[in-house]
């Protein structure tokens, strides 16, 4: 009875340890075929000498929430959320804008970074947009590239900002500065 037990137990790790495996592979083929699509292609040659390792130390390093400092000309300056994962994930806070039909409502953004550089990295994010009594407008896209400093604690960047109808036909688009810092924990 304890060999059967013990037969199971070996059985049930094998295919836990060859799932995962698969698994892993599979994820990073995946995370190779995101960072190759064309909204944030970096070329080969950018790419080809950032090993696993290196990504994964920036992604811990640009992990947690940055206080963004938008210059957008012809737009008062703005104060934005970044948040980005160690992962690639990335999301900011939503808020009112001046956009195409006024005072508009823009909802979080979502979306995605990968590492460019030993310390830039390209990012697009996406949202909807809406007018105050809450009917769609359409939709917004940031595409960013930004360069961390030597210390981490700061970056900026530039982004062009594309502003679309439903239907997705762009009717704006401004290109815009960032400086950021990261918000500091203030223990009680």
């Amino acid at each position: 009875m304890f060999t059967s037990r013990l037969s199971r137990v070996f059985t049930i790790t094998a295919v836990l340890v060859i799932s995962a495996t698969v698994s892993g592979a599979e994820f990073t083929g995946r995370r190779q075929a995101t960072n190759n699509s064309k909204s944030n292609a970096a070329s080969p040659a950018h790419t080809s000498h950032i090993s696993a390792q290196d990504e994964a130390a920036l992604g811990r390093t640009l992990a947690g929430t940055w206080v963004v400092n938008v210059s957008q000309p012809g737009f008062p300056p703005a104060q934005r959320h970044f948040t980005f994962n160690s992962d690639g994930g990335l999301v900011t806070n939503d808020d009112l804008q001046v956009g195409p039909s006024f005072v508009e409502h823009f909802t979080i953004a979502q979306g995605n970074w990968i590492r460019t550089g030993n310390r830039s990295v390209a990012a697009t994010i996406v949202g909807q947009r809406f007018n105050l009594e809450g009917s769609f407008l359409g939709t917004f896209k940031v595409r960013m590239n930004l360069q961390l400093n030597p210390l981490a604690d700061e970056w900026s960047g530039t982004a062009r900002i594309d502003i679309a109808l439903p239907g997705g036909q762009v009717i704006f688009t401004s290109d815009a500065g960032f400086e950021a810092t990261r918000l500091a924990v203030e223990p009680l």
